[in-house]
């Protein structure tokens, strides 16, 4: 087998990517990126996205033979916003090429069978989809310059459900809790589940939390039923009242419990101006350089809809505007503020 040089390389590289022109964007898109299950696809935004809803005050009325309006629909509007990403990788060839010479020889497989193109791309691909997932929480446009560096290119749900909390022109709905110990996680997740608003329970599909704090909630379920004779292990991750699932999400804060209605969380990609793929491959010097880019964003559709815990000890239950609890919660008596 002849050494392969850098040109070598690139020419087979540029081969792969026009026989599988999706495989970068069907990852990104559609990878093993943990929260992206739970969120729906928004596919053609291009930067900023108006988003609106309609909501309606109460229009019902007793008859009385005149005209007496009663009743508004009110048109409320949110702006999302995607943002460009890019991948410039550098790769040592001399490198990457006895790396692969020794995993044909440990898998016993031919060139032929597993082309270095395709590891290049795989390896690639994965370590996309990992920073993606991890943006995708940890994210955090204000912590730092995007360029040139890891963790600034979006805001992930960290970043996102702070914002909200302090939203006052698209407020969330606030929850007031205790901060959650081990002592108290089983109380403080009834009471959460226990204020959520009658009317948007059906809607509300699971709890999430961090890893550490389902975890904390799986210990205490057993440590409290687990001697019991109709004791379930599908206890350890329900609410007790409602028996709405209790999703840990890798990375999440500790201080985090939120759930929100089903389609109401969305990954903002586009598909048409910005899709993700290989724009380039470039050789200079002993480097082969590869050039990604795709554009991503995350955020919540409703923001009225998303109900967060909030452990100030001061802010009341609701949206914290009279006239926006009365406009979404009427039927709620929540306290004026």
């Amino acid at each position: 087998m002849a050494t392969m040089t850098v040109a070598s390389i690139k020419s087979e590289l540029d081969e792969y990517v026009a026989q599988n022109k999706s495989v970068i964007s069907t990852g990104v898109y559609a990878g093993e990126i943990e929260i992206d299950k739970y969120c729906k696809k928004l596919s053609k935004v291009k930067g900023k996205y108006p988003q609106f809803h309609k909501v309606m005050t109460r229009v019902v009325q007793g008859f009385k033979s005149e005209w007496q309006a009663l009743g508004e629909m009110q048109f409320r509007a949110k702006a999302l916003e995607n943002f460009r990403q890019k991948v410039n990788l550098p790769i040592k060839v001399d490198e990457i090429y006895g790396s692969w010479l020794s995993d044909l020889k440990i898998e016993g497989k031919t060139p032929e069978e597993q082309p270095i193109a395709k590891v290049i791309i795989e390896e690639l691909l994965e370590k996309i989809i990992d920073d993606v997932s991890d943006l995708s929480i940890i994210g955090d446009r204000s912590g730092g310059t995007a360029d040139g560096n890891f963790g600034y290119s979006i805001n992930g749900f960290n970043k996102l459900l702070s914002l909200v909390l302090v939203n006052t022109v698209n407020p969330c709905y606030h929850i007031p809790l205790a901060a959650i110990t081990s002592v108290n996680v089983l109380d403080q997740m009834k009471v959460y589940e226990r204020s959520l608003p009658k009317k948007s329970r059906k809607k509300l599909k699971q709890i999430f939390v961090s890893d550490n704090v389902a975890l904390m909630y799986a210990d205490a379920i057993i440590e409290k039923y687990g001697d019991h004779t109709n004791y379930n292990e599908s206890r350890t991750t329900q609410t007790e009242t409602h028996k709405m699932p209790i999703v840990g999400i890798s990375d999440l804060n500790d201080n985090v419990v939120f759930c929100t209605h089903e389609e109401n969380m969305l990954k903002l990609i586009d598909v048409i101006d910005n899709p993700a793929t290989i724009t380039d491959t470039q050789v200079q010097d002993y480097d082969l350089k590869i050039f990604v880019e795709f554009s991503l964003g995350y955020d919540f559709a409703i923001n009225e809809v998303i109900f967060v815990a909030n452990f100030d000890g001061v802010t009341p239950a609701g949206l914290q505007d009279n006239a926006l609890n009365a406009l979404y919660y009427a039927s709620q008596n929540l306290p004026t503020v």
